[in-house]
């Protein structure tokens, strides 16, 4: 499950939504007038979750 956080919150915790990511793995959502705008993922879980979709197998 995602942590939500608002546009406004990210911007001011921009450090600590980058620890989370990349050190607990965590997923956050981001929201904007509480509608889920996009996501923040660690590098690593991005390749995981995309390794075999750009494959020409």
């Amino acid at each position: 499950m995602a942590t939500r956080i608002s546009g406004t919150e990210l911007r001011n915790e921009m450090a600590d939504v980058l620890r989370k990511v990349t050190q607990a793995d965590e997923v956050i959502e981001i929201t904007r007038y509480g509608k889920t705008e996009a996501y923040v993922i660690s590098s690593s879980r991005y390749e995981r979750l995309t390794r075999n979709l750009f494959t020409n197998d």
